[in-house]
């Protein structure tokens, strides 16, 4: 199962290939078999980034890590950092995702890791263009498109289009992003993976004309795109975007309210930003999101509470993540009041609340 979860994932089916990884990590946590757990936490969570399910990401990540780390596993050490580095670079924790960048650098196996240093090099990418700073994020992800550069891979380059579209479009790139990406629809017809079907759509309506974006947008959104939160938000606040531009203010206003409150539920605080801003200048006013309890939780605090809302005991939830069942219950005698309830048969409620 682990090996047809990583092909799954290498190929672009990403939710087939969590399927699997999820089984593998169950059977090894199961076994006690760390050293194989820590690989498949970190390898296998890199696809859920873009699903969007970054609190699994972020908790599992930092668990392989921790693994890896004690069983010297560097490999795999990397891949949780790099993971992390990306979660954080979403949710504009560009501090902490720089730190993790730096430590994936120093690391020993880092020159010979193309699979990582292609992720690194896209999380470098997106916090660049965080910062405005467009047409250094285009040269930086443009790298990844080089065949001889140590940060491509053949085939993870092409999960990097709609960040390279993003930093086109910014820096006003279109036609050199048009070319690097010339080969991207054909391999997308001839291996039509989820994720390669999302990235060609995506980057095809994100570098239209003017005169095909509407229809563009349309057939993006009614694909593959429109199944995938992050890049369906993303693609939305570009058409709203571009609508306003237009000067097709009315029309704009829609795309970019559902592109904010997408972002808002996954927590991408700068692209959310980049929405009220947009709504703003399109004569809309928008609240600022409310901090929610999952906010005031770690990574392993809400993967405590939510092992503890699926009904596990103390015991079962230290057992599945080699923690003693003291530490356990001191971890959800501090989370209940961040939650605002006062007993384990309330979490349920509670965690369903703060997504």
């Amino acid at each position: 199962m682990r090996l047809l979860g990583y092909a799954a994932l290498f190929l672009g089916d990403f939710r087939r290939g969590t399927a699997y990884i999820d089984d593998a990590a169950t059977i090894s946590r199961d076994q006690g078999r760390l050293g194989l757990l820590s690989g498949i936490l970190g390898a296998g969570n890199w696809p859920r980034i873009w699903l969007g399910e970054w609190d699994k990401v972020r908790a599992e990540s930092e668990e392989a890590r921790t693994f890896a780390e004690e069983s010297g596993q560097e490999f795999y050490a990397a891949t949780g950092r790099v993971n992390l580095a990306m979660v954080a670079a979403l949710r504009g924790e560009s501090e902490s995702s720089v730190t993790y960048l730096r430590a994936v650098d120093a690391g020993p196996l880092s020159s010979g890791m193309r699979c990582i240093q292609v992720a690194a090099q896209q999380t470098r990418g997106m916090l660049l263009l965080s910062a405005g700073r467009a047409e250094d994020a285009f040269a930086t992800l443009a790298r990844v498109y080089d065949p001889v550069d140590p940060v491509s891979h053949p085939m993870q380059r092409w999960w990097v289009a709609p960040e390279l579209a993003d930093a086109a479009v910014a820096s006003q790139n279109t036609d050199t992003a048009r070319r690097l990406l010339a080969d991207l629809p054909e391999l997308a017809q001839r291996l039509p993976a989820p994720m390669l079907l999302v990235v060609d759509e995506y980057s095809r309506a994100v570098l239209a004309d003017d005169a095909d974006s509407d229809s563009a947008y349309a057939a993006a959104l009614d694909g593959q795109v429109g199944a995938w939160p992050l890049y369906r938000a993303r693609l939305q606040l570009h058409h709203g975007r571009r609508l306003r531009r237009l000067r097709r203010t009315a029309e704009a206003r829609e795309p970019l309210r559902a592109a904010r409150d997408t972002f808002d539920a996954l927590g991408a605080d700068p692209w959310a930003q980049a929405a009220r801003n947009e709504l703003r200048a399109a004569g809309e006013t928008s609240t600022r999101r409310s901090p929610t309890a999952r906010d005031q939780l770690t990574s392993q605090e809400l993967q405590i509470a939510t092992l503890a809302a699926e009904g596990l005991t103390n015991r079962q939830i230290a057992e599945k993540l080699y923690l003693s069942h003291r530490t356990i219950g001191s971890h959800l005698y501090r989370i209940y009041p961040r939650l605002g309830i006062t007993s384990r048969v309330e979490l349920a409620g509670a965690i369903s609340t703060i997504g």
